[in-house]
Order: structure tokens, then sequence, then C-alpha cells
């Protein structure tokens, strides 16, 4: 059975001096030394000993972070080991078959990757503020363009600045005759050029990222598209089932950037499909926000408290139920010949019962 479990790194000294209570699925990993202890409440982490394997007394042993299920189902582990894979947003899995090298003996796990929690008073919990997704690579929507042979982007909209690494969506047939739409790696040389390559981003499925080896198109451009107008995801970030507890916060930091025009892009940011924070962009570069959830005292009952600029609103009240899986998510929409982004994103998570 798949669980949520919260990875906690540090050296042996700083777990030491901390000696945190551990909760159960939480494992404090000594950085330095790679062996690991598991929470088993109420005992502390110096009450604990280092985790073993279940068909030996070794001890167990994280390894990765990975980029690739080729990557771990080469590696040499065994049953009890933990495998962090990259390329699935900080996933985890758990070999609990004997043979490695086969994906069905891996069980897949949904983990939080943090640092030892400071010095805690006897009684104390290491509950502390879970980063699950942050990035600067922008994302967003083009503008109407052209683009020629091997995904030469000309036309666009002039963006604020050169982005040196972007992901930007393209409606089907745009980079060549039925390529697929979609977010792509984008180079820019200018403000309203650059090359697209054919490295794509799915929403939902960790943040962007810069592509080792970028892969270039080798392709006939169609020449001049319509940039699409409809909303659209750009970022989704899934917050499992019951983490929050009854008390928890997410806190949603996301800064968006727009072209000077007069037509009305919307920027909502919502959690479990309810949106808990909504603004329309226009004749300014962009704005930074801040949106905070807070759960009062109950996993279905929410106040929001959102940020624009330094501008603080009053309260709206969300009925989100955070005891099931729900999407925190950053959709943007914008008329063909105007653009949106969002360049940058921070969200956090504090669980409390």
């Amino acid at each position: 059975m798949a669980r949520i479990i919260r990875i906690l790194s540090g050296t042996a000294a700083e777990w030491t001096f901390a000696n945190p209570l551990l909760e159960e699925y939480e494992i404090a990993y000594e950085s330095n030394t790679g062996l690991f202890k598991e929470g088993a409440p109420p005992s502390r982490w110096k009450d604990l000993g280092y985790a073993t394997r279940v068909s030996n007394t070794t001890n167990r042993k994280i390894i990765g972070p990975l980029s690739t299920e080729a990557l771990m189902l080469a590696s040499p582990a065994v049953l009890g080991d933990i495998c962090i894979r990259l390329d699935l947003g900080g996933q985890a899995y758990v070999l609990i078959k004997d043979d490695a090298t086969a994906i069905g003996s891996w069980e897949i796990q949904t983990v939080f990757m943090g640092n030892v929690p400071a010095n805690q008073a006897e009684g104390g919990s290491s509950t502390i503020p879970i980063t699950l997704a942050q990035g600067g690579i922008p994302v967003g929507i083009a503008s109407s363009g052209s683009i020629g042979n091997n995904g030469a982007l000309t036309g666009h909209t002039s963006l604020v600045v050169t982005y040196p690494n972007i992901y930007l969506y393209f409606p089907t047939g745009a980079i060549f005759t039925a390529s697929l739409a979609g977010f792509y790696y984008c180079v820019m040389s200018s403000v309203t050029a650059g090359t697209i390559y054919n490295n794509t981003y799915t929403p939902g499925y960790g943040l962007p990222q810069i592509p080792a080896s970028p892969t270039a198109f080798v392709t006939t451009g169609p020449g001049a598209y319509t940039g699409t107008a409809t909303a659209l995801d750009l970022i989704s970030v899934p917050v499992p089932a019951g983490v929050m507890g009854a008390n928890g916060v997410l806190d949603i930091e996301h800064n968006w950037a727009v072209n000077n025009a007069a037509g009305a892009k919307p920027a909502i940011v919502s959690y479990a499909t309810i949106a808990a924070y909504t603004v329309a962009l226009a004749s300014q570069a962009g704005i930074r926000a801040r949106t905070v959830i807070r759960n009062q005292g109950k996993e279905n009952r929410q106040a929001v408290y959102a940020t624009s600029g330094e501008l603080l609103g009053g309260p709206t009240y969300l009925a989100a139920n955070s005891a099931a899986l729900g999407n925190v998510v950053l959709n943007g929409q914008k008329v063909a010949a105007d653009w949106i982004l969002v360049v940058s994103t921070a969200i956090t998570l504090k669980s409390a019962k």
C-alpha cells in the first residue's frame, strides 16, 4: 500500500544535536553516512535504531536521486531499499520483492524532502514546512507568431526580457504539420524570436526543467500560427490526501508576467478545483502575489488570504476537501495576440493535526 514518506536530511551530528521526535513514515537521513532511521512515536531520534532490511540485519539505504527508471532497475538494491526519482518530481520507490531489475518489484510512494529540524522541547514534533514545488523557469502561453524550419520562432509579441530558458504553449500544427499542442522548451534570442525544441513539459508531473541536451526539431515550419486563447493550466502540483491535517497551511507564491495590452488576462490559483485567487491582468508588466490557504480546524474548511504586490485583501473562504487528493493549479488565459507567463512559483505546506 502506497504511503506518504517524508525524508529529512542532515549530518549525524546535526541529528544528534536536534534529537527530534519523528512522526510515523518520517525518515531521518544521515547525509554523511547514508544511513537512516524511521519514525516510531513516541521515540526520539537518539532512541531509535538504524533501519534494517526485511531479509537480514544489514542497514537499509536510500538510492539516488536517480533520473530514469532504467537507472533504478540497474541499481544494486536489495529488499527494503528506497530509491528517489527526480524524473517523477521526487517520488520514491521501495523495493518490496527480491528482483530489483523488475519494475513490478518496486512500490511507488509519495515523498517530501526537507532538512533536519531545529532542536525541539520534549513532546515536540518534527513537523516543518514541506516544499511541494519551487522553480523559476517561466512557463506560459505563446502569442501569435510565425514558426519556420527547425522550430525557428519569429514575430512573437514582445516579451519583457529575453528568456534563455522558457516553456511556451503552442497549438496543434504550429511547429510543423500535425505537431501536437503542448508546452515546448524554447531558447529566446530576443524578446520576439527564438528556437523551439522538441522537449515538452506537462503540468501535474513536477515543475519544468532545463533539458540536459535539448532535442532539435528537423522539420518544415508551417509559417504563421494563431496563439491559443483558451484557459490553460500552467502549473499543477498535487497535495496528497490528508497531509494538511485539520489546521495545516498551504503557502503559494506565484509571480506572473504579461504583455502590456488592454485585453484582460485572467490569472487564477485554485486548490482541489476551487478558485482561491483570481486577478485580471491587463496594462501592466505582471504581478507578484501570494496566496495562503489555511484549514480552520476541519479538513474541508479553509480561510484564504491573498496578497498582490504589498496589498493584503480580506479573507475569503473555501470548502475544499483536503482529506482527499487535490492539486494546486495556476491557470492562465489571454487573447491570441497576447502572452501570459508564470515566471516563478514556490508552494510549501505545513501540516498540523
